[in-house]
């Protein structure tokens, strides 16, 4: 795909009033007779050769300051929550675009959609979730990997601020966790609010068996909670915020963020594509780490980026919901460690079979070298523990 960049259009208004100054008042007639005929006869043919010279060096200098710029077309497949907001940001504010790059993002129902969708060849490119999505997708031999987060804590190696679970009052949830025991959940069928739930509900000394799931993505959650159709939902922001704010009295936020599994989501790789895309994926990361810089800067500015992508969530909710997300992509010890322990939780509750490292899991290596580039875009960042143990969410 080719854009045209043109620079400098005052040239164009130089042009004009050339031609104006040349093609001035003809009246020829004076006190000086034939004098003042020949002057503006001279004049006259004088000024056409001033324009013709003029116009020749503004066509040069307009197609010295005009070019044709080579854009790489990228298709990104990424889940319609505010944990990904960055990407959303960086379209609508041109930071890829701007790095010569046109990105097809394409929003769909959850992580699992997104691995299936890279796995069909739907895109090129997919959102990844470092903690709960990836050890899944290579169990099944998917191999993707975590390149850059962009919605990560990496001073938590537990974090899932996104998601929480909320329950109808008047079905008698409580905030004790055995007062969902035969209740009816509404929740995705994988990805990270599932694998919240099973963690949340073995904290607790229960088990899927004791509740009754109903499959469904996040927009409908909320519906369902709020019109009674299921008793309690797994959503993530900002539908988690507006389900609350719709119930209203009758919401009990029986969790909320607790640090029971890793998310870490950002851009994704099939294995063999950084070596073979590498400039691409820098620039696209740059995108993506500038844009975080930029809403932790003023979230009030990225509230407006998400009701132009979500559409029946108040701005009450989506700026609620911006503050209970992070958007930090560093990877460090904490993001490493979690996704080690993320990964065999899964395996451990039989979701998933292997052994899986964070080598396996995380690959920084371009995220590392454009974080050295601009390390303004990670100064207002708390400092980074030096050992596991100093990480939130560290087990002992």
């Amino acid at each position: 795909m080719q854009r045209m960049r043109t620079s400098k259009l005052w040239l164009l208004a130089a042009v004009f009033a050339l031609v104006v100054a040349a093609c001035g008042d003809d009246d020829s007639s004076g006190d000086d007779g034939d004098t003042a005929t020949t002057a503006a006869a001279t004049a006259t043919t004088a000024a056409p050769t001033e324009t013709t010279e003029a116009m020749t060096e503004t066509t040069e200098a307009m197609t010295e300051t005009t070019e044709v710029v080579e854009f790489d077309e990228v298709s990104l497949l990424v889940v319609n929550n505010m944990a990904h907001l960055p990407v959303f940001f960086a379209v609508e504010f041109g930071l890829w675009t701007d790095r010569g790059i046109n990105a097809d993002v394409q929003t769909l129902g959850s992580g699992a959609d997104i691995a299936a969708g890279l796995e069909s060849g739907q895109a090129e490119f997919g959102a990844v979730n470092g903690g709960t999505g990836v050890a899944p997708q290579r169990a099944s031999g998917l191999l993707t990997t975590l390149v850059a987060p962009y919605n990560n804590d990496a001073t938590n190696a537990k974090y899932v601020d996104w998601i929480g679970i909320v329950g109808r009052a008047d079905r008698g949830i409580t905030e004790d966790p055995n007062s969902v025991v035969g209740k009816t959940f509404g929740v995705t069928g994988g990805g990270t609010p599932r694998a919240y739930l099973r963690a949340w509900l073995a904290q607790n000394g229960l088990s899927e068996d004791d509740i009754e799931i109903v499959a469904m993505g996040a927009p409908d959650m909320r519906t369902a909670v709020v019109n009674g159709d299921v008793d309690v939902v797994v959503p993530w922001s900002p539908f988690r915020t507006a389900a609350i704010l719709d119930l209203g009295d009758n919401a009990v936020e029986v969790s909320a963020g607790e640090s029971l599994v890793l998310s870490a989501i950002g851009l994704g790789a099939v294995d063999g594509q950084i070596e073979e895309k590498r400039d691409v994926f820098k620039r696209m990361i740059e995108g993506v780490v500038e844009a975080s810089y930029l809403i932790r800067q003023s979230p009030e500015e990225a509230a407006t980026v998400v009701l132009s992508f979500i559409e029946g969530v108040s701005e009450e909710a989506v700026i609620e919901a911006i503050e209970r997300n992070t958007y930090d992509p560093r990877v460090s010890i904490c993001t490493r460690y979690g996704v080690e322990i993320t990964a065999q939780q899964l395996v451990d509750s039989g979701s998933i079979e292997g052994e899986f490292t964070a080598d396996d899991l995380i690959d920084s290596s371009v995220l590392d070298e454009v974080l050295a580039e601009n390390p303004e875009w990670i100064a207002d960042l708390p400092p980074l523990p030096e050992t596991v143990e100093e990480c939130d969410g560290f087990e002992g």
